[in-house]
């Protein structure tokens, strides 16, 4: 699910018909997410501009869950990807910036960007 969003994403192939579909279905899934299909998901999303909360919501949960696991990268994107949704998740925003302090000399600049 999550590698064939991105694929669309970054190809800028919008399929509102797939996107709602994917949608539901990685609802289901979410619980089994590893970091980068949890960043990448909501990446594609943004980077689409396709909103959809239930999935933002089980998304934000499971990212939660394991933001020990999370990369510099998965951190960055994740932040970025909420924010420019405009979906406020505080919770989610204060546990990523206090891992990517934890990991913060393993970051870039884009991904320090992208927390702000």
């Amino acid at each position: 699910i999550a590698n064939m969003t991105w694929a669309m994403a970054t190809l800028s192939h919008k399929d509102e018909e797939y996107l709602a579909a994917m949608c539901k279905r990685a609802v289901e899934q979410a619980a089994g997410f590893n970091p980068q299909e949890c960043s990448n998901l909501a990446w594609s999303l943004a980077l689409l501009t396709y909103r959809d909360d239930a999935l933002l919501e089980v998304l934000s949960e499971r990212s939660q869950e394991i933001v020990t696991e999370f990369i510099p990268q998965n951190l960055g994107n994740s932040s970025w990807a909420y924010n420019r949704l405009g979906y406020r998740d505080e919770a989610l925003m204060r546990i990523l910036v206090r891992q990517a302090a934890c990991v913060l000399h393993e970051c870039q600049g884009q991904e320090i960007l992208d927390l702000i």
